[in-house]
């Protein structure tokens, strides 16, 4: 038969067929990694007919499908049915019910309220559930865009003991349950016109200040932007960083659909229309004169550079017609002309050019303002547990990884050894921090550019491999210069890549073949490439980073991170990913020597100013670990070694927690789907999900964390707020008004494993740690606390009601932590 409301097939469930068919899907899902299915409206059958006797084999059908899949796949969710429960041979996961209050019509998109004597007979069918031990869950429809109503309906159903979930009548946006998911979006609409996203201003500067306040930038151009598929629901603001010429009819409509609903931000350029500019509470009265200069009586911001001269730009006059609207920076022409450039009002707020961005040489802008504050000022974005790729046990993260580009080449060095083999015998043995190692196959292999050096090369790629401290990764076959054909490049000075005869560049080749040779041919027993790093500009299209999910591979490179002491411009700091529907690109957090060597080709010992990069992207703000990268052909010259020396050697007097990429790399591709949520009762203040992410950062403006309720392993002091350590999928964090005064891990060089309370939750904690170094842990609150069942014989000392445990060694260190 047909469902004719949702034109949907209602089928027969006595066929042996349908119940084969669903066993065979169940088991590609349980394949496939799902934990369990969800069976929808089990009573479909009674639609097609009223005879009793065709329903009761519609029922018995139903019962010998579910206890099959039952089999196939031991988590079941049933919608309804709740005559077949008690004829069942297991008791399902949970029984779910919809429109117990609140309805939904799809053939007319409306939403209805459930008569009182329906709501009675599904409230009786729900409390059998309960009484039989099983779940009862009700899902109720109220429109998305009423977030208090669905609230309210949500702590209705939670008053009768069933689980709720209420969302919009086509379920396509995220909903409330027991918890509210806080949307962590920023959508941001610009013009692809000349670039392409990754080029963007939007991914690479605005995505910067997003991600450090705990949000999810989204960049859409406006070009490819379909408005009416647009979840709006799903964002904490929407920013329009166009120009005039954009805003067309329809674009003017769908603003003025959601003003007053959704925030909404305009970046250097305000609609023309006139009567839209009035629903704004603005009149544009004309164009600045000359230069420009700031009303500080109403400046609230602080100016990185000057304004570009308003002769030469055509920057607009406002007049303000609304008392709502306020300046929190206002611009003086030469006429002494005044409009306010940063302003904020009930719809949300605007800068205005150019107050945003300015060009340095045409194609490099850098912030007008101190972006951070100016940011705080126009987004107003409800502040958050920040989840942080800097941070791990409470020490700042440190990573190296070497691009295999020069492993050829000739050292300056008595003997002329390869570059790859003074790498080798000065830094990865003597610096034996995790290391990520590359190599392009055509360099080193038999096979190419060099096969009379093949042999001794690939030795030292073995010999390399072997070190504990090293993992593996391919630097590609043929090392791909561009790997995005869309980009328009003038003057290829390097060609395409490598210059191999014969070849042209196959992506299937260079990821597929390179790890392949690898593994085969280098790798030692037991280990295997994990990473995949990019070469040449670093500009993967999401296709070809799907290529490397085959074979289970991250991916790291690209991004030009890069500020020292003169150039510290938070413009040039890069976000930490490059996000696609079905991919993740992970940006190398800093830079390679090649941006502080002018392109390899002078000052080979100016490397060594990555240390500056790294105290700038530390302080104020914890904007990135340290990441020491670099490529073989650091090891050519004396002065390049030396400075590979001083980096390592500097970074070994932070306090720091080293990882390999592959660790960064697993953390960092979590990042935007990180789940943040508030619970519906107030038992707990936060609810975070995460997928990777170990740290959360609490800026100052959060009370004191609750260790009773929350279930983290500590947290430490950084620059900027105090970085908590997580040890679960899913972390509760609440506050006090007090200090804590239980035992927790202060900072580590390591991972935490585990940090789990036992018994009376202040007395035990059972854990387990690894370092790939030597440990140095310190665990806070421990005056009166011992370790018990330990494995290895850790040294202790203690100063104040701190506890400091250290071991020559790394590895895994387990055991139990007891307190008076």
């Amino acid at each position: 038969s047909k469902n004719e409301d949702w034109n949907s097939a209602i089928m027969d469930m006595t066929a042996d067929f349908w119940r084969n068919y669903l066993v065979e899907k169940t088991l590609e899902y349980k394949k496939a990694g799902f934990k369990g299915v969800f069976l929808d409206t089990l009573d479909s059958y009674k639609i097609a007919s009223s005879d009793s006797a065709f329903q009761l084999a519609q029922q018995k059908g139903l019962v010998e499908i579910l206890n099959a899949l039952n089999e196939a796949l031991p988590h079941l969710l049933l919608n309804r049915g709740f005559e077949l429960v008690s004829e069942l041979d297991f008791k399902p996961d949970a029984v779910v019910a919809e429109s117990l209050f609140k309805g939904y019509h799809v053939a007319n998109d409306s939403y209805v309220t459930m008569e009182a004597e329906g709501q009675k007979w599904l409230i009786n069918r729900l409390n059998e559930v309960k009484d039989a031990g099983i779940e009862a869950i009700v899902i109720d429809y109220v429109h998305g865009y009423d977030r208090e109503q669905q609230r309210y309906v949500a702590k209705k159903i939670l008053q009768h003991n069933f689980t709720p979930y209420v969302s919009d009548g086509l379920l396509n946006q995220f909903g409330v349950s027991t918890v509210e998911p806080v949307k962590r979006r920023v959508l941001a609409f610009y013009s692809n016109k000349d670039v392409l996203r990754h080029e963007s201003s939007c991914s690479r500067m605005f995505s910067t200040i997003i991600e450090y306040k705990g949000y999810v930038p989204e960049c859409v151009a406006i070009q490819e932007a379909n408005l009416n598929t647009i979840d709006t629901t799903r964002y904490q603001t929407i920013v329009f960083w166009l120009s005039s010429e954009f805003y067309n009819p329809d674009l003017l409509s769908w603003i003025e659909s959601w003003l007053n609903k959704t925030p909404l931000v305009f970046l250097d350029y305000l609609p023309d229309d006139a009567a839209f500019l009035g629903k704004l509470g603005l009149e544009k009265t004309g164009e600045f004169t000359g230069k420009l200069s700031t009303d500080y009586a109403s400046n609230q911001m602080e100016q990185l550079i000057p304004f570009a001269n308003a002769s030469m730009k055509g920057f607009s006059i406002y007049n303000v017609k609304s008392d709502d609207i306020k300046s929190h920076l206002t611009l003086v022409d030469e006429k002494g002309n005044k409009s306010p450039s940063v302003f904020t009002a009930p719809w949300g707020a605007a800068a205005l050019s150019p107050t945003v961005t300015q060009s340095i040489d045409l194609q490099q802008f850098i912030w007008t303002l101190e972006p951070f504050k100016f940011f705080d000022t126009v987004l107003q974005l409800p502040a958050l547990p920040v989840p942080d790729l800097t941070t791990e046990s409470g020490n700042r993260i440190l990573t190296s990884h070497i691009d295999g580009d020069g492993f050829p080449s000739r050292a300056w060095m008595p003997g002329k050894p390869f570059s790859a083999k003074v790498v080798l015998d000065k830094i990865l043995k003597k610096y034996t921090i995790p290391h990520t190692v590359s190599v392009i196959e055509a360099e080193i292999s038999p096979d190419g550019l060099h096969p009379k050096d093949s042999a001794a090369m690939e030795k030292i790629a073995r010999d390399t491999f072997k070190l504990p401290s090293v993992e593996i990764a391919s630097h590609t076959y043929s090392h791909p210069f561009f790997w995005d054909d869309r980009v328009s490049v003038e003057e290829k000075q390097y060609g395409d890549s490598l210059p191999i005869p014969n070849y042209t560049i196959d992506y299937d080749r260079e990821i597929f073949g390179s790890v392949d040779y690898i593994n085969n041919r280098l790798a030692p027993k037991g280990k295997k490439v994990k990473v995949m790093l990019w070469s040449g500009v670093a500009d993967p299209t999401p296709e070809i980073i799907e290529k490397t999910l085959k074979y289970g591979l991250l991916n790291v490179n690209g991004g030009n991170t890069v500020v020292v002491k003169g150039q510290e411009s938070i413009a040039q700091v890069f976000p930490n990913l490059m996000w696609h529907e079905n991919a993740v690109q992970v940006y190398a957090p800093v830079i390679n020597e090649n941006l502080y060597t002018n392109l390899w080709t002078e000052n080979y010992s100016g490397y060594a100013r990555v240390i500056e990069t790294f105290k700038i992207l530390g302080y104020p703000k914890r904007l990135k670990p340290m990441s020491i990268y670099y490529h073989m052909y650091s090891g050519v010259y004396p002065s390049s070694v030396e400075a590979l020396e001083k980096i390592y050697d500097w970074t070994a007097t932070q306090e720091s927690t080293p990882l390999f990429l592959s660790e960064y790399a697993e953390r960092a591709r979590t990042l935007y789907e990180t789940g943040i949520a508030k619970p519906l009762n107030n038992e707990f203040n936060w609810l975070v999900v995460s997928t990777g992410i170990k740290s959360l950062r609490l800026d100052d403006d959060f009370s004191h964390l609750d260790l009773r309720k929350s279930n983290v392993a500590g947290f430490n002091a950084g620059p900027d707020g105090r970085y908590v350590a997580l040890t679960e999928p899913r972390t509760k964090v609440s506050f006090s008004d007090s200090q804590p005064n239980q035992a927790y891990v202060k900072s580590l060089n390591g991972i935490i494993n585990k940090w789990v309370k036992t018994g009376n939750v202040e007395t035990r904690h059972n854990y387990s740690f690894t370092t790939h170094v030597p440990l140095e842990l310190t665990i806070a609150n421990a005056s009166g606390c011992k370790l018990s069942n330990s494995n290895i014989n850790v040294k202790k000392r203690t100063k104040g009601s701190n506890l400091y445990l250290t071991y020559p060694k790394s590895g895994t260190f387990t055991g139990s932590l007891e307190c008076k």
